[in-house]
């Protein structure tokens, strides 16, 4: 069924369309075998003939269980689903990857390497850079083209609309009236009324001292498009937004239309924003309104609606400023008006919109005699061309027994239309179009035969006209036809002196379609050089033939003869004879009282001697209507996806498309098109400058469309033409007298009310209707009685509340195949039936049904309409289901609605913090545990020994003892694997003067170790007044070889780093005049003071000794430190032995590097030569004690990280007691790497124990909705898309952030990495007066969200599901809930071979709530049902699902994959190509209550494809099939509890599971690229190098290059121009590889993906080449600036 069938108007057609998603076709159907044929004819819905629209008792007759003959879907659906049972399915096939069989993988993999090889050398050569960055800067050469040429369109755009010229008089005056009072301006077409409100908007805005803003309203897009570059061409300076369908619905859109300076708006846009958002707009903001078209503000139209309620309603003070334009006031009125009704319908306009009427002629006595003149100089000359119809008494080819969708039925109609009105050869041409366009695309309904048969009609009707255009005079044109082609040669022809222009209105888009195709087939022919008779000669010939056929009638006496109705010229009329119809022949017809010029006899004095042939045409023509792909299914361009050049040859030659029609207009001013043929979509209030005749082809049917036809021809001497038929009798058309009378009179009436004395007569103005506010406890009748319901800002009437209730049909969850077809997407509309109105099926059955009250059953079916909509409007916001806007709920309006269930707003608490010991307090004495840290390694003893130390280590003092340490292995470059660890502690007692020395060494060697000299980076011990840190002061200091604390050489070292720099130089100095080092000391040269070596002695070697290496002009050591850093050294200047510093890592890993040998050679140190003039000590001297810090972080690192899980204990048992009693009992490193965020250790961090808590949180808030007792009020109403975003709102990681800053956990997660600059001991903290001083940046709300997801893990793992609910509920991330369903009623009677079958794959058995099991398996599309649908169990069934698939994978996989891996793993298992499987397996789709008419073709269609062995991947199940096993788990979770959900779905999910351990035994690299998505491998490898690209067949055969093949299942071929699949092509680098059809568009997709990657795998070698060549170009597009110039080792 058409939509349009279903809507009231058009523009609300519109709309639906336009906030329904994916507004796109999906590609053909899956063929249909055996019993499946003609399906869609067979289950298709009873249909009415007299509307097509389906009644509501059609379609439950339908979807009734009976023994009728509407069964057959059922019993395919049973068939296919018994089969499958029937069936062993294979699982471990269906895991496989798809085999290729052999020949066609040969010749697949010869022609991906051959072609990847070629581009290959293209990257691979010198300038393979330049290849790749040339390749995207012309993509984006060509993006930035495309702006800027659409910069210049506008650009002109704006320079056609600049208002030019100074305004007239009479323009001048009709102003200021404007300026005074509230006025409608009726000025004809063309006379300046866009001038006169330009200029009064100029006028109030200068004057507004307010600054309010202006509102320009007008009936349609076109328009509002048309005065949106009206106003900025001529206000540059002002900010112009327009506000039109979906231009206005982003929360951005309004934003800058309430900053805007004028909006140009539609009435249906200001009507949403006034009735939604009345607290951000409302008319008193606006000084001025223009209302253009101000004639529809009548009736019911919205402009009427938008004055009574939101302007009359207004105290007059704050009514903004009125300016109506109009070029005809009354929009239908008869002939037989007396004058007082017609000045009454003119009352009623200047009531409604509060003004007053004036027009030019009441303005004549001010006139001068010239100004008048030049005033009715607009008025264009005006003629009727007279036409005779036939009635061949012939029809068309009927279609009736080609068992057709009913919608082909209707559109074949059309072409009967066709046929009578202007002949066979027009409807030759435009069928052969039709079949051309209909056989380059698809329909997704069809079913292919019944497509077949549809073209096959298409070419007998051709065949049919071909006969009628050799046999009928004048090749079949009819006189009609004849008419207009006979104006447009005179005219445009052959009329070389003049460029005309013309528009040509026609009633029906089918006629300007084939009007167009019929002129343009003309001009190809003649172009190829025949002739082509011209119309009036053809007109003649036609005459006499039918001149003659009527002189061999027999003679009658009579009129009523037998056979009249086959006279193509007789008229019923007594007294008629033979005589009379040969009169009717003559050409020179006129009529009575207007002067009629037949253009059938005469020529255009202008144009040449008249040839009987015409040789060339100069006739360019262009179709302009709405929809025009709706014209027939299947003729849209939506789905090519082909490149812009592609696209552009198939736009030129594509009939059926829509048409711009800004670039129309521009084409017909530039003289590009020169033949218009338009339906109304032009006739109002645009504006074609450049029109020169206009002809209305089909009469005229009203006074508005009259004048507003007329109007558009704007050029000067412009001429409108009416094509009449004097003898028409089969429907009441004005005649041009009587049009014109009628516009006549309005006009005198408007000037006799402006002459007259009483023009101050008082308006009218409506009284406004009683308002409901809806925080006061509304119902229904109240807002029935009232016509309106208001909340807040926000109200909805009789007239927006279907509009609305479409708009929440349109939001609920439903596959994108049904958004996508109209006649899908009827069946979850709004279903009247009389006196009620049914809901979606996931609202209760209590609330289900809006009945229509008694006194109101008598109103027509529009009114009922209108009444139950806004009843259900009223009850869904009731409910719940609207938020406080009345528009469908949002994840903000979840957010809020969750947070307030739960408690106000999250605040962080004020925690008390916990009474620390403070070091630096006065106290005399302090306490402290001395640990030492030992650091142990062969090498490294090694190098200690070369060191001559005297046997110092490193002390760690804390103030209370340490529980755990466990010895941790860490590998150094140099010194291979060092063990740290802590030795047996020490109690000793030390006075505050000692605990400053500890401070000094503590920072002292801290800085040494880790500050960042080239960022100016220094730390200092914290003031005694910070106490925020978590773990109590510690402070490090140097032991002696006996252990004891060695303040001796503490107080030396200190003393030496204190040195100043000359001091430093002469420590040197000395060491050189002594000849001799008793220890190795640390020197820094001068030249570089940040690089230090260990020097050990002098060489014997003086700087004149012969350089190592051979460089250029450097022969000694002297001549290279010359050279290199300009400095100079004595020639006898000895040279010191030193090595390299160490290298000072920071990492905690293991390597797996075997140990080195334990010799002195064995370390790389390299060794150099100084001279000792150019060095300095270093602050920190002594080499030994250096060492001793190397492994500081580290060490602390380690140590922090155990006081933190300590503290975190300590602190949970106060803030969170349940939380802190299930840890306590956990492992300390466990709990750790929870605490631990993937930022700062990337190997040993909370990521997987994360992802299992998502699934933990995810069942755990589900059941919390479901089950709790506090939001039962609402959330039984809500369907899946409203409870997935509610769940989501609840488990946001903004709330989960402030749950965690509520209960002080972000205080332990531990986030910063071992790095420097980014991890600080907590008893240090950056130097204050550092120039780059900058603190570490807070933890990031995702990784707090993080923390609480993997705690919740953590537990599950341990404790389980019920230790994460009373976490949840104390945490308040959950909401208390008893197991009990609370939903759930209980029904009389059980379907037992349903509970048998579920018990067969679930081994759960005896629902005590049967109407759960009848739930899960009630689609959303059924009807006539006490239970809801499946939707919210299948919600909740995905969350038992997840939790079961990642448990399972975490304690199976988790230790060997890492988390990449596992969640791809899981993509997999539980995908809905895995769950279809276990549907059909266990033949649950059997059971499905639904009336979805595509289910049984596309399950069949799935069904052969799993059996074929397809794999995971290649199988595209309906999604419902899948959501079977949802709704099935979501039914047992609620009816039995956790435990007997968790185990339902490890039971279904068993044979996968199986699968999955099998191939990890195998090889784990196996298991993750079985299941690992071929689009996700593809990328991994060829990264951007490689593109996919899907388009139809057809698309692809017309704009594919040559050299591609396609692989059709198991062959090779071209594209095929008249085929029906669906083709995926894969590009190198622009350089086409292969394509793989098939009929649906993932699997070709997949199977392409496939394809390459089997081919790469089976080619290391190539594999490699590509992943270099795409680490090559990933460094290209790496910015410098992003990469960090420092390093973490020095």
């Amino acid at each position: 069924m058409e939509l349009n069938d279903r809507f009231e108007d058009a523009d609300e057609e519109e709309y639906l369309l336009k906030i329904a998603p994916g507004n796109g076709r999906l590609g053909r159907s899956e063929k249909r075998r055996g019993r499946l044929r003609g399906l869609a004819e067979e289950t298709k819905p009873k249909w009415d003939d007299r509307k097509h629209e389906i009644t509501p008792m059609d379609i439950e007759a339908d979807c009734i269980m009976d023994d009728g003959d509407n069964l057959e879907e059922d019993e395919i659906l049973d068939n296919t689903t018994t089969a499958a049972k029937e069936v062993i399915f294979d699982e471990k096939k269906f895991f496989s990857a798809p085999k290729f069989p052999g020949r066609v993988l040969e010749e697949a993999k010869a022609m991906i390497y051959d072609r990847i090889e070629d581009a290959l050398r293209r990257l691979e050569a010198e300038n393979g850079n330049e290849v790749f960055l040339k390749y995207r800067q012309e993509r984006r050469k060509k993006a930035k083209t495309d702006k800027d040429k659409q910069q210049q369109r506008l650009q002109r755009n704006l320079d056609d609309f600049l208002v030019r010229g100074d305004p007239r008089d009479y323009q001048i005056q009709l102003l200021n009236i404007a300026l005074k009072t509230n006025t409608i301006v009726n000025l004809g077409t063309g006379t300046g009324k866009t001038m006169i409100a330009l200029m009064c908007i100029k006028e109030i805005r200068a004057t507004d001292q307010e600054h309010k803003q202006t509102l320009f309203l007008v009936p349609s897009v076109a328009l509002a498009i048309q005065h949106s570059l009206t106003l900025q061409a001529n206000f540059p300076n002002y900010k112009i937004e327009s506000a039109y369908c979906e231009k206005s619905g982003s929360q951005n859109s309004k934003k800058r239309l309430m900053n805007c300076d004028i909006i140009v708006a539609t009435h249906g846009a200001i009507m949403d924003l006034l009735m939604h958002y009345g607290d951000m707009f409302s008319l008193n903001r606006f000084n001025l309104v223009v209302i253009d078209e101000c004639h529809y503000a009548c009736g019911s139209h919205p402009y009427r609606l938008l004055m009574n309620k939101f302007y009359h309603t207004l105290p007059p003070k704050d009514r903004p400023h009125i300016l109506g334009l109009t070029a005809s006031p009354l929009i239908s009125f008869s002939e037989n008006y007396s004058d007082e009704q017609l000045s009454g319908l003119l009352d009623n306009l200047e009531g409604t919109l509060d003004a007053t009427l004036v027009s030019a002629s009441g303005l004549q006595e001010s006139f001068s005699e010239h100004l008048m003149l030049s005033l009715q100089s607009k008025t264009i000359e005006e003629e009727v061309l007279h036409f005779q119809s036939t009635n061949r008494g012939r029809s068309i080819p009927s279609a009736k027994n080609l068992l057709l969708l009913p919608s082909r039925y209707r559109e074949f109609e059309q072409l009967e239309y066709l046929y009578k009105e202007v002949g066979p050869l027009v409807l030759r041409i435009y069928s052969q179009v039709v079949r051309r366009e209909l056989s380059q695309n698809f329909f997704e309904s069809e079913s292919n035969e019944q497509f077949a048969r549809a073209r096959e009609y298409l070419k007998s009707v051709e065949d049919f006209c071909d006969q009628e255009v050799q046999t009928l005079p004048a090749m079949g044109r009819t006189d009609k036809l004849l008419a207009l082609e006979e104006l447009v040669e005179n005219l445009i022809e052959n009329n070389e002196d003049e460029r005309a222009t013309g528009l040509v209105f026609v009633e029906r888009r089918i006629m300007a379609v084939a009007l167009h195709c019929y002129f343009s087939h003309k001009r190809d022919v003649l172009l190829k050089g025949d002739g082509w008779k011209i119309a009036v000669d053809a007109r003649r010939d036609l005459r006499n033939t039918e001149k003659e056929r009527l002189e061999s009638l027999p003679y009658e006496h009579s009129s009523d003869f037998e056979d009249s109705t086959d006279d193509p010229l007789h008229v019923h009329c007594p007294g008629n004879n033979r005589k009379r119809k040969v009169e009717l022949l003559n050409p020179q017809l006129t009529l009575e009282g207007l002067r009629v010029v037949e253009r059938g006899t005469g020529q255009n004095p202008k144009s040449k001697k008249r040839s009987s042939r015409l040789e060339s045409s100069r006739v360019y023509s262009v179709v302009l209507v709405r929809n025009p792909t709706h014209i027939f299914n299947s003729l849209s361009l939506a789905q090519h996806k082909l490149k812009d050049t592609e696209m552009t040859k198939v736009q030129d030659t594509w009939v059926h498309k829509d048409t711009n029609l800004r670039e129309t207009l521009a084409a017909l001013r530039s003289g590009d098109v020169n033949l218009l043929f338009a339906t109304s979509v032009v006739e109002e209030g645009l504006d074609v400058k450049a029109c020169s005749f206009v002809v209305a082809f089909d009469g005229i049917n009203s006074v508005k469309g009259y004048i507003q036809m007329k109007g558009r021809a704007r050029h000067e001497n412009a001429k409108f033409f009416l094509l009449h038929d004097p003898l028409a009798s089969e429907r009441k058309q004005l005649d041009l007298p009587t049009a014109r009378e009628m516009e006549r009179r309005v006009d005198y009436i408007i000037e006799k009310r402006m002459r007259a004395s009483d023009e101050d007569a008082v308006l009218f103005c409506p009284e406004p209707s009683p308002l409901i506010d809806g925080n006061s406890e509304p119902n229904e009748l109240s807002a029935i009685q009232s016509g309106l319901y208001k909340v807040g800002e926000a109200a909805v009437d009789f007239h927006t509340a279907k509009s609305l209730l479409h708009r929440y049909y349109v939001s609920l969850p439903m596959e994108d195949m049904v958004r996508q077809k109209k006649a899908l997407l009827t069946a979850y509309l709004p279903s009247f039936d009389n006196d009620k109105l049914e809901l979606p099926t996931h609202i209760p059955h209590s609330a289900r049904t809006v009945l229509l009250p008694d006194e109101y059953k008598g109103r027509s079916k529009k009114e009922k309409e209108k009444i139950l909509s806004l009843m259900a409007v009223v009850r869904l916001h009731r409910h719940g289901l609207l938020n406080e806007r009345l528009l469908p709920l949002n994840k903000k309006d979840m957010h809020r609605r969750i947070l307030n269930l739960l408690s106000a707003e999250i605040q962080r608490s004020v925690h008390v913090p916990k009474q620390r010991q403070v070091v630096n307090s006065d106290e005399s004495v302090r306490e402290f545990y001395v640990y030492p840290m030992r650091q142990h390694g062969t090498l490294l003893s090694l190098f200690e020994g070369q060191l001559k130390g005297q046997g110092h280590m490193l002390g760690l003092l804390t103030l209370d003892p340490i529980h755990t340490f466990e010895a941790t292995t860490v590998h150094h470059k140099e010194f291979g694997h060092v063990t740290l660890s802590l030795g047996e502690p020490t109690v000793v007692v030390c006075t505050p003067d000692q605990c400053q020395i500890f401070k000094e060494i503590f920072s002292l060697l801290f800085n040494h170790r880790w500050s960042r000299r080239s960022r100016d980076l220094f730390y200092e011990f914290r003031d005694r007044n910070e106490a925020e840190h978590l773990i109590q002061p510690y402070f490090v200091a140097i032991l002696s070889r006996t252990l004891s604390l060695d303040f001796e050489m503490m107080a030396h070292i200190i003393d030496e780093t204190k040195r100043t720099f000359q001091q430093r130089q002469e420590a040197v100095a000395q060491t050189v005049r002594a000849s001799t080092m008793p220890s190795p000391r640390i020197w820094s040269p001068v030249y570089s003071e940040f690089r230090q070596y260990v020097v050990s002695g002098s060489s014997e070697k003086t700087c004149n000794h012969p350089f190592p290496r051979t460089d250029e002009g450097i022969d000694c050591f002297r001549d290279y430190y010359k050279s290199k850093y300009g400095l100079l050294v004595q020639e006898d200047e000895p040279l010191f032995e030193a090595r390299c510093f160490w290298t000072c890592n920071t990492s905690l890993r293991v390597s797996p590097i075997q140990e080195s040998d334990s010799s002195h050679d064995a370390l790389a140190l390299r060794s150099i030569l100084l001279p000792p003039s150019l060095c300095v000590e270093a602050p920190l001297a002594d080499p030994h004690i250096a060492l001793l810090s190397l492994f500081l972080p580290q060490f602390l690192f380690l140590f922090e990280r155990n006081r933190i899980v300590e503290g975190f204990l300590r602190h949970c048992e106060l803030e969170a007691p349940i939380l802190g009693s299930y840890c306590r009992r956990v492992d300390a490193e466990l709990l750790a790497t929870v605490l631990t965020a993937k930022s700062c250790n990337r190997e040993d961090n909370y990521d997987t124990w994360e992802w299992l808590g998502d699934a933990v949180l995810k069942l755990l808030q589900s059941d919390s909705l479901l089950k709790s007792q506090k939001p039962k009020g609402f959330v039984e109403f809500l369907h899946e898309g409203d409870l997935s975003l509610l769940r989501s709102a609840m488990g946001s990681n903004e709330r989960l952030a402030k749950v965690c800053t509520r209960f002080g956990i972000e205080k332990f997660v531990m986030a910063a990495p071992l790095a420097r600059g980014k991890w600080i001991p907590s008893p240090l903290r950056v130097r204050k007066d550092n120039n780059a001083t900058r603190e570490l940046s807070e933890t990031r709300h995702k990784t707090m969200a993080d923390i609480v997801e993997a705690l919740l893990g953590l537990i599950y793992i341990k404790f389980g599901y019920d230790a994460c609910r009373e976490v949840g509920q104390e945490l308040e991330i959950s909401l208390e809930f008893s197991d009990l369903d609370s939903t759930a009623v209980g029904v009389d009677h059980k379907n037992r071979d349903l509970e048998n079958a579920v018990y067969s794959c679930t081994d759960y058995k005896h629902f005590q709530s049967p109407q759960l099991l009848e739930e899960a398996f009630t689609h959303p599309s059924a009807i006539n049902t006490t239970v809801p649908s499946y939707q919210r169990l299948e919600w909740i069934g995905d969350a038992v699902i997840c939790l079961c698939a990642r448990e399972w994978l975490f304690r199976q996989c988790s230790d060997d994959l890492k988390l990449k891996d596992l969640v791809m793993m899981e993509d997999a298992v539980v995908s809905n190509e895995t769950l279809a499987l276990l549907s059909m397996k266990h033949g649950l789709p059997h059971y499905l209550n639904h009336r979805d008419q595509m289910l049984p073709g596309r399950l069949e269609s799935y069904f052969s494809r799993v059996q074929g062995g397809s794999g995971l991947w290649n199988t595209d199940p309906p999604k419902t099939v899948s959501d079977l096993v949802e709704s099935l788990m979501g039914a047992i979770h609620i009816d039995g509890g956790y435990e007997a959900g968790q185990a339902a779905a490890k039971k279904i999910l068993a044979p996968i599971f199986e699968i999955v351990i099998s191939t990890a035994m195998e090889s784990k690299s196996t298991l993750v690229n079985t299941l690992m998505h071929p689009k996700r491998a593809l990328q991994e490898v060829t990264g951007e190098l490689l593109d996919l690209t899907s388009m139809n067949e057809v698309a692809c055969a017309s704009n594919a290059s040559d050299s591609i093949r396609v692989l059709y299942h198991e062959r090779w071929d071209h594209p095929n121009h008249h085929g029906a699949s669906n083709i995926s092509t894969l590009t190198f680098l622009n350089n086409p590889i292969i394509g793989v059809a098939d009929e649906s568009l993932s699997i070709s997709r997949n199977r392409a993906c496939l394809l390459i990657v089997q081919a790469l795998n089976e080619h290391p070698k190539l594999k490699e080449r590509v992943a270099q060549c795409q680490s090559r170009i990933a460094s290209l597009t790496t910015s410098p600036f992003q990469a960090d110039a420092s390093t973490e080792e020095d």
